[in-house]
């Protein structure tokens, strides 16, 4: 009776610690999440069925042909598959979802292998002329592409080669496919460029005559320009340049002195076709460019052409055929010590005024513009203190009949005394007649013409026994002087 009991007990015992215990390939734990991969080896089409699948870092042998592997998720396993006849290939593997993994092993003597090929220039862009060359034979006629050659484990030079490109080669052997990347440099072409700087009469401008500021040299077509700037004289200048089939265009800018006039730059310009193909030498013909076209600052005033007073003709219109930006200026000044006071206001009698009676040399007549300025008082408890300056020309003093009006000088009321603005509005058209003036200051009440008014609005020219001032400036081109004379 007692050991039937215990044998009860102690078997009981027994087959429940059995039954608690965990076996390696047993069910896993509740919280374990395991993931599947099926591992595949294949020749590139089809599954390898001979190939052994190992564990790469333990070389333990997972199994043969497509295999099916789980994992807890998030780890990884490197596989390795091997076959005879088959370059062995190991791949990582990472357990994060359920899926498939190929692993392709190559043949390690096939019949034939795959050239995978490209053929570009140095910035990595495909020659569209290029072609393969293959032990010097001709392969293929496209820059880019595929090609079936059979295997040999011997070397063997393959090319590629294009017009107007460096042929760029490789050895490799053809033992296994393979990707090649061949990369030619562009040849080049050198021109040598000989500027010749021709004067406004087309003559030549010789060194002696001239004083070196620069040349800008520029070769180009509509996708690839080349420039330089030289700054010291060289007898020639060399460019190298893309060889091709095109046309290509040489220009340049000479920008120089006349050694007789530094402070007057003058600049020429010209440009020749010349062919891409081969070597050049160039004579380079450099032709003048009238100074208010020419996009620089001829006279060192800082404004240029259509901006600078001096390619304003005498009639006020932008000449871009005139090739003299400079302007010169004069400027003079006549002096009187009056006996009597010298004003205008609005009062009858006393609307107009002498002021002077100065005789302008010629170049006033083609003025680009003129001012003038005389010191008067006004006082700041006045208002309407306004005038202008009459002109009256001709070619002497009893022949001045080309009468003209200045610009109104408003008054000021911040002024409280002697002041001296520019009298403006005056035209080379007051001198068309003669350069011999008499000027008289009219009241702004005459100019306008106003009725007379209580005089309470007197300008005040000169007193008595005070010497006095009048000058004049103005500015004019002296090429157009000149050829009036």
């Amino acid at each position: 009776m007692h050991r039937i009991l215990l044998w009860t007990l102690v078997t009981g015992l027994l087959w429940g610690t059995l039954s608690t215990c965990k076996s390696p390939n047993g069910p896993d734990d509740d919280d374990t999440e395991m993931i599947e991969k099926t591992i595949t080896p294949t020749d590139g089409s089809s599954t390898l069925d001979n190939a052994t699948l190992y564990n790469a870092d333990t070389d333990e042998k997972l199994g043969v042909g497509e295999k099916s592997l789980k994992r807890e998720k998030g780890t990884k396993l490197s596989v390795r598959a091997e076959q005879d006849g088959y370059h062995s290939e190991t791949k990582p593997v990472s357990f994060l979802t359920n899926g498939s993994v190929e692993i392709v092993l190559t043949e390690e003597n096939p019949d034939e292998v795959t050239l995978n090929y490209r053929i570009a220039d140095k910035k990595d862009v495909l020659i569209s002329s290029a072609e393969l060359f293959i032990a010097d034979t001709l392969a293929k006629s496209q820059p880019e592409g595929s090609i079936t050659l059979p295997y040999q484990e011997a070397e063997v030079d393959i090319c590629g080669r294009a017009e107007y490109y460096e042929e760029s080669c490789k050895t490799v052997t053809l033992d296994e496919s393979r990707e090649l990347s061949l990369q030619s440099a562009r040849k080049t072409v050198t021109y040598t460029i000989t500027p010749e700087i021709y004067d406004a009469d087309g003559k030549i401008v010789s060194q002696e005559e001239r004083e070196q500021i620069g040349f800008h040299l520029e070769v180009g077509d509509s996708t690839v320009t080349d420039s330089l700037i030289y700054s010291e004289e060289i007898p020639d200048y060399r460019l190298n340049y893309p060889m091709s089939n095109k046309t290509v265009i040489v220009s340049g800018d000479g920008i120089y002195n006349l050694r007789e006039d530094l402070s007057t730059k003058m600049l020429s310009r010209g440009n020749a076709e010349v062919s891409a193909a081969n070597n050049q030498d160039i004579t380079l013909k450099l032709k003048h460019v009238p100074a208010c076209s020419d996009g620089i600052d001829n006279d060192g005033d800082s404004d240029i052409d259509r901006e600078d007073s001096g390619c304003v003709d005498s009639g006020g219109n932008y000449d871009p055929e005139d090739d003299v930006e400079l302007v010169e200026g004069l400027r003079r000044t006549g002096y009187a010590t009056p006996s009597s006071k010298g004003y205008v206001s609005s009062k009858e009698g006393n609307r107009e005024v002498f002021i002077g009676a100065p005789d302008y040399p010629n170049s006033i007549k083609k003025a680009l513009s003129v001012e003038i300025y005389v010191e008067h008082k006004l006082e700041a408890d006045q208002s309407n203190e306004a005038f202008a300056f009459k002109f009256a020309c001709g070619p002497d003093e009893n022949n001045r009949d080309n009468i003209n009006m200045t610009n109104i000088i408003s008054d000021d009321p911040d002024v409280d005394g002697w002041h001296n603005p520019a009298i403006t509005g005056i035209t080379k058209d007051f001198f068309a007649t003669g350069t011999n003036c008499s000027i008289r200051a009219v009241h702004a009440s005459k100019v306008r013409g106003e009725a007379p008014g209580d005089g309470g609005d007197d300008v005040v020219f000169y007193l008595p026994d005070e010497t006095r001032e009048l000058t004049t400036v103005w500015f004019y081109e002296p090429e157009e002087v000149e050829s009036s004379n």
